[in-house]
């Protein structure tokens, strides 16, 4: 079967799944060619009629004898959500490893990454840091500064130095444990100064030293606050939480139209579910009730229709805020756990309506 764009993105995931094993002892053998970026083309096809709007890349596996395939959401939650999903489908292959983010580039091999700018190369071992232990955020502030960073407009400085972090920590470890992140051209006086390559033994010795736990970042939610108005729909909003602040947030911060939407022609879908408080008994608990909500929709979400990624309260409305992966099917669990949880009227909307 081959899926179209109408497919959801349950159903390209599975077909994905059902699809690689057997490629891949012919993937194997083509990454391991002297060609492998044209071996790879019509692979290169296949991925993305099926999981187009991620990235993905080859690497080398566990051991000696396997190789890794990554599908990754490039340090975007919104994205990210839906590589996790992908890998959590994963199906055993033999030879063959499956990650959901970057991973970090062995000690060994990190020395061999480099980037050229202009005369000068750019590596783990010439970026120079300096790190402040942020104990209230359980996280390490850096400042980084390299020579040819003075020649750089700044997105440059950072898109090569996140490029040098996510080699050296992994794009998980660059999210979840860097905090304010500061380049320069040159140093200061940076008597403690260390080279980047030091970094990720720093970094152990840090969490091992505070106790600190490992975490994931879409395990890490964002409260937030907003003025109520009435001038789109949701304004009402007062608070809320997200796992997801570059879609929920900026819906708020931008009256409710979004310009891009981060997972568009991946059949993958941000929603939120409106409920009218307005109808609630009033000895009822608008927070209680919308708790009780997020926790049967993502009850009746689990195995596949998607994520609950938070929740907020306004002041006519609640709201529960969701990634859908299953189109119409997930939308009919949504409305299925709301009528079990929620006598009043509800409404099932989209973050990025359709043009």
């Amino acid at each position: 079967m081959t899926m179209n764009h109408d497919a959801t993105f349950r159903e390209r995931v599975h077909e994905f799944w059902g699809w690689f094993p057997a490629q891949a002892g012919q993937l194997t053998s083509a990454v391991k060619s002297e060609n492998p970026q044209e071996n790879l083309e019509s692979f290169f096809d296949q991925v993305r009629e099926k999981i187009g709007g991620l990235a993905w890349a080859f690497g080398p596996g566990s051991t000696e004898d396997t190789l890794s395939f990554t599908v990754t959401g490039e340090g975007e939650k919104s994205r990210q959500l839906l590589a996790q999903y992908w890998s959590d489908q994963a199906v055993p292959v033999p030879g063959w490893d499956f990650h959901c983010s970057r991973q970090a580039t062995p000690a060994e091999h990190l020395q061999a990454i480099k980037i050229q700018v202009g005369e000068a190369n750019v590596d783990v071992d010439t970026v120079m840091i300096d790190t402040e232990v942020d104990e209230e955020n359980q996280a390490v502030n850096l400042q980084a500064w390299h020579p040819a960073f003075e020649h750089l407009e700044e997105n440059d400085r950072y898109r090569i130095a996140f490029l040098l972090l996510d080699e050296s920590l992994g794009e998980y470890g660059t999210q979840t444990k860097l905090g304010k992140i500061d380049l320069r051209p040159g140093p200061e006086d940076q008597p403690l100064a260390k080279p980047l390559i030091e970094l990720p033994m720093y970094l152990a010795s840090v969490w091992a030293e505070k106790g600190w736990e490992e975490s994931s970042p879409l395990e890490a939610y964002t409260g937030y606050q907003a003025e109520p108005t009435d001038d789109f729909v949701r304004s009402d909003t007062m608070a809320g939480y997200t796992n997801v602040p570059e879609v929920v947030i900026a819906f708020l911060d931008n009256d409710g139209k979004l310009p891009e939407d981060p997972v568009a022609g991946t059949g993958a879908a941000f929603m939120f579910v409106k409920i009218d408080r307005g109808e609630l008994p009033q000895d009822h608990d608008p927070m209680a009730i919308r708790t009780e909500i997020e926790l049967e929709v993502a009850r009746r979400l689990a195995g596949g229709g998607g994520y609950v990624i938070g929740g907020a309260t306004g002041t006519d409305h609640s709201y529960v805020d969701v990634v859908i992966f299953d189109g119409d099917r997930s939308i009919a669990a949504i409305q299925e756990a709301v009528d079990m949880t929620h006598s009043g009227g509800f409404e099932i909307l989209p973050f990025f309506p359709a043009e």
